[in-house]
């Protein structure tokens, strides 16, 4: 989508405008610039866009009323705004204006990428849902799960089973695991399928801002409610929502949950009167939320109205038959997003990439394919192009049974020398580095000195600090 999507920064700084569009170029954006509000209002009534990304303080009319005057006038434009200025009044007022999300400035331009291609996945499924694809082109999120370990077709079977219910699901795993995914699989794979889908973050807005957004609000419930706004379970009548991080939900929204789950109800902040919805809710946890029941943290009857069907996500230590599979697929996708060919792991990097015990699951194995397929220097990625961390993984596992054959056979050895077959691996996985291997076995350099003399340790060809 990233060729046909259109978005307008506004700025009346003009390096920082161009900053920003510069920024978001290399993603293949189509871009325009607008020095004022007013300005930019001018251009919208012109030529559309999908995406708007606004200073706060800007001459005559502030980036807050031009969000406020394109959610009025163009509902379907995302906004975006962006601040030297940024405190939580602002946000809330920004967002309750209207607004998709938030920066403070200063920030790092993958900050803005990530953001902008948020918001491009969010107006990509607003339009999925006002086109009504056909059923047949909307199976991606579940060709984006990808695995053949048991533990993962288990999860395949369940996703079948379910789809076609009406039941909560409760979608379990460490964060990074692919929890989003599955519930957007699940939707895809559902009667609802042709009718939206929309995730909220439950521990990403604070409390008042959350029932805003889940239940909508009066004109008048507060401070800068000038117009009714529609909450994310009316926006998805008919569809599916999911509440992911829903152990971060606020004790006090718990209740208003429990009358959707059980009445299909809900009351707009600011209102008596009781509204009627359609919705299939599923949530995503990285908690133990009876454990947090158990303490009074999480609603009890709220955890037995969620758990009607719990399916867990593994992580991906526990399912590392699936690595050379998501590398290859991830792999792929770099090398199409950005028009390259023969991009290929070498045998040691693999094993590297098989051997780390991935704390960041999936989500972290992307970011360092991704990241390794720009550092290489050739279509051969080697282990130099990883991360320090995970090309130096492995080293405690077996260890012994690897390095020191009489322990494999029973004997017993003195731990002196597996200590020093130890640090010794160690200096030759960074190439000598002393400085570097001291760092990673916690010693300082003076110890490791100290050790290196005694075992007699002659690296001079190799030495680096």
């Amino acid at each position: 989508m990233s060729n046909t999507f259109a978005i307008l920064v506004v700025d009346d700084d003009e390096a920082s405008r161009v900053m920003m569009i510069e920024a978001l170029r290399r993603s293949g954006y189509q871009l325009r610039g607008a020095d004022s509000a007013e300005a930019a209002l001018a251009l919208l009534a012109r030529a559309p866009v999908d995406l708007v990304v606004t200073d706060v303080r800007m001459g005559g009319m502030s980036g807050i009323e031009l969000v406020r005057k394109i959610t009025e006038r163009y509902p379907e434009i995302l906004v975006i705004v962006v601040t030297a200025f940024g405190n939580s009044a602002v946000t809330i007022d920004a967002i309750r204006s209207g607004a998709f999300d938030f920066i403070s400035k200063p920030f790092h331009p993958d900050r803005l990428r990530q953001v902008v291609a948020n918001a491009v996945e969010k107006r990509g499924l607003l339009r999925e849902a006002e086109t009504l694809e056909p059923v047949d082109t909307l199976k991606s999120h579940a060709n984006q799960l990808i695995g053949q370990s048991g533990r993962m077709i288990d999860v395949f079977k369940l996703i079948g089973r379910v789809a076609n219910t009406e039941s909560t699901v409760l979608i379990c795993g460490e964060s990074g695991t692919g929890k989003e995914l599955v519930a957007r699989a699940i939707h895809e794979n559902s009667f609802r399928r042709e009718k939206p889908f929309l995730a909220i973050n439950c521990g990403a807005l604070p409390e008042t801002l959350l029932e805003s957004e889940l239940f909508g609000y009066e004109r008048g419930a507060f401070t800068g409610a000038d117009k009714t706004h529609i909450g994310i379970f009316e926006a998805v009548h008919g569809g599916t929502c999911l509440l992911d991080e829903i152990g971060e939900m606020p004790l006090a929204v718990q209740p208003k949950l429990l009358r959707v789950l059980q009445d299909g109800e809900i009351r707009r902040v600011g209102s008596t009167r009781e509204i009627q919805v359609d919705v299939r809710i599923l949530a995503a946890t990285n908690r133990q939320l009876d454990t947090l029941a158990a303490k009074g943290l999480f609603r009890e009857d709220l955890f037995y109205r969620l758990n009607v069907v719990r399916l867990e996500l593994p992580p991906l230590r526990d399912r590392s038959g699936d690595i050379p599979l998501l590398t290859d697929h991830f792999l792929n996708r770099y090398m199409i997003r950005n028009r390259r060919k023969g991009l290929s792991f070498s045998h040691d990097a693999r094993q590297a990439l098989e051997t780390y015990h991935w704390p960041g699951n999936v989500r972290e194995l992307e970011n360092v394919v991704e990241s390794a397929a720009t550092l290489s220097p050739t279509s051969v990625i080697g282990p130099d192009s990883l991360p320090l961390k995970v090309r130096t993984a492995g080293f405690e596992d077996s260890f012994i049974e690897r390095q020191v054959p009489a322990a494999a056979s029973g004997q017993i050895i003195p731990l002196a020398e597996v200590e020093r077959l130890y640090i010794l691996r160690v200096l030759r996985q960074v190439n000598g580095n002393k400085s570097m291997a001291a760092r990673l076995l916690g010693l300082d350099r003076k110890t490791l000195r100290l050790k290196l003399k005694q075992y007699g340790y002659d690296g001079s060809e190799d030495e680096k600090e």
